[in-house]
């Protein structure tokens, strides 16, 4: 009994002392029957406050949650022993994660169940942080295809290694894993004492980057790049080392393939007969080559870095062609420089960015028949595009940035992630995730006023956990951007400062940096150090490689090269244009262009090049696909081997057909224009017109109207016989009507290739297919068609155009012929009125001057004061008199200026200077005219005044509009006899002892000077009604 006692007593204290929480739970109800100490210490409730309690009431979780976990006592009795984690929540409130063991037992008889309970939260946690650790190497390792590694310091251990590795390396990630050297296996072995040598690099703490081949399973053909980062602890201890490997294999072959491209094309280029250069964003030479320097007696290397105003600043051409291709425009030049002519072509080249950032030139070497019609043709010609090359980047770059930016932030609980280039100590902000205002992209900053500037200062990270703390309140960089917390390391590429990798925070941090988290800013600083650098050079490839195709495509000449066989080596987008004939298809064939009938000549040809000549201008004919005669002009010579023996040739083909047409249709204008210069009339004009467009410029569809200004049409003159014969007698073309107008009034050329696609032809039932319509100053309008669609090229339009200003010049000849024999008729109709004007003032002056010489005299006899009125009223009358003469004299029927006129504005403003007494009444609206708005007022002033002269200060006047157009102004007078209405207008006619007979010839001057008519009739009221009709 004493024994059983003891035993009791034992497991009473070892109840009471044990550490881990004892809960003895009735299983009918799950309440707590009883609890040792360490129960109540993790439950933060007294023991007595837990004895019959559920276990419900410090449950953590859902009422759901929470009734399960009572669920689970009374299940024992069924479910047997359990064990499981549970989360409770203390007395205080705090929540902690508990382990729980759960058994069946009899206990002093009585049926109960023993939990035994242990305090798991802080192994939860660091479960936890593991997790997400693992999940953020995964989601690296999802975003990024490189072979992702983490090793112990002594490269004992791999701690971690992603699937990439084994597709790369061709080996398995569990034989590493098991064997930390497996990959040294897959390493070329004339490599690995570099990749030993880096890793003991790694292993001494410093950062390595390197290149290898690896992969014996594929004979080591793959290349990796490799880059290494030692990862120290807070005491400064190696802790790991970490890096990646990227598979680089087709960087390493493409690079390997354009630089053989770039020898080759270097060699073809060299040796043709042309001159080409690139300049880079300011004019300075980077490169010259081409055999046409030879001509010139010019080094290829001896400009390079120096600036081409400079070198040719006395050839204004040529800065002024480089200024434009600079500002983005492609232009073309004919270049006249120290005896030789070239036709030049400057085309801009562009950056990533799509700023421009310089011109690539070519310049070829024409003869002088080539010189003149260049310079005959130069403003005519339409820029020839050389095939822009591009060097814009997609968005793949700026996405992955975000994309690791974004889990930088997320990692670090940071709302702002950005990546930073520093640039002649400014900070710009190249990508950038979060909503800081001063943290976009494209902004930029001081770097005085910037954290970066402290970034790159510091070796390795910049942690800055609470910027107020840590001494930065007061600092520019605090004041602009207000980042109370920030971590940020600086980013190199190709070994040289690019900018930085930042994350931060307005609000300050509760916690220092943890070693994985600058761990994980240190592997994404490498990983877009990396993807920069090889965007870099990825852009550095393609741009070579672009240079070298442009170099051949771009060529406005068909480059063809040969082997001593005569088989296709090379074969350019100009010589596949010209021949019809595909890169692909010529290639690796014999010259199959030549015909039969003219192969012997080639072949001869190639003889004397192979047997060293150099063969220049040498011209011959072939028939194109189209049945076409075309002319053809060749440059050849040979290409030759280290030792200088010939090894086929170089053939540089010109297709100089338009050339030579161009040079026949010159002559013809030329003679045109020498037969224009005796035209004397229109119609001999038209005639002229029609014979050189149809005979000499082979236009046999043509035709020539001219503008009847009196009906307002296009009248047609002259018309081919083949015109006629297509669409019969040529029309009379009203105003407005079809494409003849549309030329006419604009002044602008109109080119129809498809006619029945176009919106508003005059005959919609046409059989016509295309055609030019050129206009002729004012004169009228030259045409040429054809039945079939897309006839007509640039060159037709401009010799059309250099055609119709001849013809212009020649009709604007006789139009002065016309308007010189119209003003001999004017004249001598002035001479007329001015006898007989001379005979009307002689008359009207007289009366007045008797009248004052005779009153005058009596008046000094007799001192009478009305005989002194007299005189002043005859003096009164001569003022008038001469005032209208002068005022008739000076300016007749000339006008100024056309304007718009407010016709009622005008009256009222008239009308302030007449009898206040009479009235003037205005019917509106009045019409909108244009014309001489000061001569108009002396039309208004004069029949106002005459109106108040002949009616009296009470008169009404009237000013309306007509139907037509016009408008008419009437008073309320007696009128004016229908026997005087032929006179009125008459010079000094008048029927008003006071009037001078001028007034209203001066308005009938004034109006036909407008191009109107004015008569007079009778008004509403009975008084005298002026009709003016526009």
């Amino acid at each position: 009994m004493a024994s059983q006692d003891g035993q009791v007593r034992f497991y009473e204290q070892l109840f009471e002392s044990v550490s881990d929480a004892i809960f003895v739970y009735d299983p009918e109800n799950g309440v707590v029957v009883t609890a040792n100490p360490a129960a109540a210490e993790i439950t933060g409730y007294p023991v007595e406050t837990l004895e019959g309690r559920s276990v419900a009431q410090f449950s953590a979780g859902t009422p759901a949650e929470v009734e399960q976990a009572a669920l689970r006592i009374i299940e024992t009795a069924s479910a047997g022993a359990q064990e499981f984690e549970w989360p409770i929540e203390r007395a205080d409130g705090e929540l902690r994660t508990t382990e729980v063991s759960l058994q069946r037992t009899t206990l002093g008889g009585d049926d109960r169940a023993l939990a035994i309970m242990r305090d798991v939260t802080e192994r939860e946690q660091a479960r936890n942080e593991a997790n997400e650790q693992r999940q953020v190497l995964s989601l690296l390792t999802e975003v990024n295809p490189a072979v992702l590694w983490l090793f112990s310091p002594d490269w004992d251990e791999c701690l971690f290694i992603n699937d990439a590795y084994e597709e790369l390396f061709g080996r398995s990630t569990t034989a590493i894993k098991s064997n930390s050297m497996d990959f040294m296996e897959a390493v070329h072995p004339e490599d690995r004492e570099t990749v030993q040598t880096a890793m003991e690099q790694l292993s001494n703490g410093s950062r390595v980057e390197l290149e290898y081949r690896v992969n014996e399973s594929e004979a080591y053909s793959r290349w990796v790049w490799t880059e290494g980062l030692p990862i120290f602890n807070e005491t400064g201890e190696l802790q790991s080392v970490v890096g990646f490997n990227r598979d680089i294999t087709d960087m390493k072959r493409l690079e390997t393939e354009l630089i053989g491209q770039r020898d080759e094309l270097a060699a073809l280029t060299d040796n043709a007969p042309i001159i080409l250069f690139e300049l880079d964003d300011e004019g300075t030479f980077l490169q010259s080559r081409g055999r046409g320097l030879d001509d010139l007696q010019i080094d290829p290397n001896q400009f390079i870095g120096e600036s081409i105003f400079e070198v040719y600043g006395d050839y204004e051409v040529i800065t002024d062609a480089c200024r434009q291709a600079l500002n983005g425009e492609a232009v073309r030049r004919t270049v006249d420089f120290e005896g030789f002519v070239f036709d030049a072509w400057y085309q801009p080249t562009y950056d990533e960015t799509g700023a421009v950032d310089g011109v690539l030139g070519v310049a070829v070497t024409v003869t002088d028949r080539a010189r003149l019609e260049a310079d005959l043709m130069a403003n005519n010609r339409a820029l020839q595009d050389l095939h822009t090359r591009a060097a814009r980047s997609d968005l793949t770059l700026s996405e992955r940035i975000e994309t690791m930016l974004d889990i930088g932030r997320e990692r670090l609980d940071l709302p702002y992630g950005f990546l930073t280039r520093i640039d002649d100590g400014t900070q710009h902000i190249v990508e950038s995730v979060g909503s800081h205002d001063e943290l976009q992209a494209g902004a930029s900053a001081p770097l005085s006023q910037a954290y970066c500037r402290r970034t790159i200062d510091t070796e390795g990270l910049l942690g800055v956990q609470d910027a107020v703390a840590d001494g930065w309140e007061g600092d520019p960089a605090y004041e602009r951007f207000n980042l109370n917390c920030y971590i940020g390391g600086k980013l190199q590429v190709d070994g040289e400062l690019y900018g930085t990798v930042c994350f931060a925070d307005s609000v300050a941090r509760d916690r220092s940096f943890s070693e994985f988290e600058r761990s994980l800013v240190e592997l994404l600083v490498q990983w877009l150090g990396y993807e920069l650098q090889r965007d870099q050079r990825e852009s550095r490839l393609r741009e070579l490689n672009d240079e070298l195709e442009t170099v051949l495509d771009t060529s406005p000449v068909a480059i063809v090269q040969l082997d001593e066989e005569a088989t296709i080596l090379q074969w350019n987008q100009c010589a596949a244009e010209l021949f019809n004939i595909p890169a692909a298809g010529a290639v690796g064939s014999h010259i199959h262009t030549i015909p039969k009938e003219q192969r012997p000549e080639f072949q001869t040809l190639l003889g004397r090049v192979m047997d060293g000549e150099v063969i220049r201008d040498y011209e011959t004919t072939q028939r194109g696909a189209d049945g076409s005669q075309r002319v053809l002009s060749l440059n050849l010579e040979s290409t030759v081997d280290d030792d200088g023996d010939p090894t086929g040739a170089i053939v540089a083909v010109t297709d100089i057909t338009s050339r030579k047409r161009r040079h026949q249709r010159t002559d013809a204008l030329r003679a045109a224009t020498q037969d224009l210069v005796g035209a004397d009339e229109q119609e001999t004009v038209g005639k002229i017109a029609l014979r050189t467009a149809r005979d000499a410029l082979e236009f046999p569809i043509c035709a020539v109207w001219l503008y009847d200004e009196t009906a307002d049409v296009l009248s047609p003159v002259a018309q081919s016989e083949a015109a006629v014969e297509l669409v019969g007698d040529a029309p009379t073309i009203d105003r407005g009507e079809g494409l003849f107008w549309r030329a006419f009034l604009t002044g602008q050329t109109v080119v129809v290739n498809d006619v029945q696609s176009e919106d508003g032809i005059f005959n919609p039932e046409t059989d016509i297919g295309s055609e030019i319509i050129v206009p002729m100053g004012d004169h009228g309008v030259l045409a040429v068609a054809s039945a079939g669609t897309q006839s007509f090229g640039t060159e037709d339009s401009n010799i059309l155009e250099t055609l119709a200003g001849s013809l212009t010049a020649a009709l604007n000849s006789v139009a002065d012929k016309e308007r010189l024999r119209q003003r001999d008729r004017e004249l001598q109709r002035q001479n007329e009125q001015l006898d007989e004007f001379a005979d009307v003032i002689a008359h009207d002056l007289r009366g007045p001057l008797t009248a004052a010489r005779g009153f005058f005299e009596i008046a000094l006899e007799t001192s009478d004061p009305d005989h002194f009125k007299r005189v002043e009223e005859a003096h009164a009358r001569m003022e008038l008199l001469i005032d209208d003469l002068l005022t008739m004299a000076r300016q007749g029927r000339s006008i100024g200026d056309r304007m718009p006129v407010d016709l009622v504005a005008l009256a009222r403003r008239i009308w302030a200077d007449v009898h206040d007494e009479a009235t003037l009444k205005i019917t509106e609206p009045l019409p909108d005219l244009t014309g001489d708005v000061a001569r108009l007022e002396e039309v208004f002033s004069n029949l106002f005044r005459n109106a108040v002269d002949h009616v009296g200060p009470n008169v009404t006047v009237r000013v309306g509009p007509l139907d037509d157009g016009g408008f008419y102004v009437e008073d309320d007078g007696p009128g004016i006899p229908v026997e005087k209405r032929d006179h009125i207008f008459d010079y000094g006619y008048t029927t008003n002892l006071r009037g001078t007979g001028i007034g209203l010839a001066v308005v009938e001057e004034i109006i036909i000077a407008h191009g109107w008519t004015i008569s007079v009739t009778d008004g509403s009221d009975g008084g005298a009604r002026f009709e003016i009709s526009t």
